[in-house]
């Protein structure tokens, strides 16, 4: 649903299948933002922000 939001407002979007697909997309450094689900499978939405706090530095935007 997010995704479709994004797309509709001229935005670039993309979603991971579950948490692992999404935390890796996350690591690679071509996303400038993660909101992450918390019922994804694999890996729920607060594992995958738990663990993206812990490997990659956050950016804030102005």
């Amino acid at each position: 649903m997010l995704t479709q939001i994004m797309v509709e407002q001229k935005r670039s979007a993309e979603a991971g299948r579950d948490g692992k697909n999404g935390f890796a997309y996350a690591m690679s450094g071509l996303d400038d933002a993660a909101a992450p689900d918390v019922m994804l499978p694999k890996k729920n939405g607060f594992e995958v922000a738990r663990e993206l706090r812990r490997e990659k530095p956050l950016k804030f935007f102005q």
